[in-house]
């Protein structure tokens, strides 16, 4: 069973999620992210909720074809709705290769049991004054991943960095700058206190991702 260790950074090198955005051809987009696989070092990340046919029959088609090729993958689903919150997790909690990545709004409000060795818990937020507090919350959780993104200035965003760094505690965890502005720091945090760290796989999520293959290159080069 796949579980968060997974996302550990390694040597030095942290660990490379690919962003990716459910096709109409599904099957065939699986197959060649398996084949991507056998180049490159990355976890595919499905972003359930960025997907035109993100009803639970759906999904649950695409995540049957993704345990057919025996992927490990982290499972993402944004919304404000708890009840369909609740029924869009069930899926992956069936299915033993995925990690879900929850938001902490959803995860204080439900009743749903989610194991903490199989859980990203991520935040988003703009105000830098937040981010200590946050920070803490989070890690009252367990033994979860950690994700926090943030869409401020360089400036800021080191100063998070650098206090994270200087924080003790063992935890796996991913510190998220967003924007195009700020995509060299995404490096710096891979580089510094991040252990996995995000880029896309084809169609960029957010401002600032960079591509897989590029990141991988990137890294490989540093390391």
């Amino acid at each position: 069973m796949v579980n968060i260790d997974i996302l550990k950074k390694r040597g030095g090198m942290a660990v490379i999620v690919a962003s990716v955005i459910p096709e109409k051809d599904y099957e065939n987009q699986i197959k060649l992210i398996s084949k991507k696989l056998d180049d490159f070092h990355f976890i595919p990340e499905f972003r359930m909720d960025l997907w035109t046919n993100n009803q639970k029959d759906y999904i649950e088609k695409y995540m049957k074809i993704v345990d057919d090729y025996s992927l490990p993958n982290i499972f993402t689903f944004r919304t404000e709705e708890l009840s369909i919150a609740d029924q869009i997790y069930k899926i992956p909690l069936n299915h033993e290769n995925s990690i879900l990545d929850i938001d902490i709004s959803i995860i204080s409000r439900n009743s749903i049991n989610y194991p903490q060795n199989r859980t990203i818990l991520s935040s988003h937020f703009s105000n830098p004054l937040e981010f200590r507090n946050r920070f803490e919350k989070l890690a009252k959780y367990g033994k979860v991943a950690i994700k926090l993104a943030s869409t401020f200035d360089s400036e800021n965003i080191l100063d998070i960095l650098w206090y994270v760094k200087h924080t003790d505690g063992e935890r796996i965890l991913s510190i998220v700058p967003q924007g195009n502005e700020n995509q060299s720091l995404r490096i710096v945090s891979a580089l510094t206190v991040s252990d996995f760290i995000y880029s896309s796989f084809d169609k960029p999520v957010i401002a600032g991702q960079y591509n897989m293959e590029l990141l991988f290159k990137i890294l490989e080069m540093i390391y």
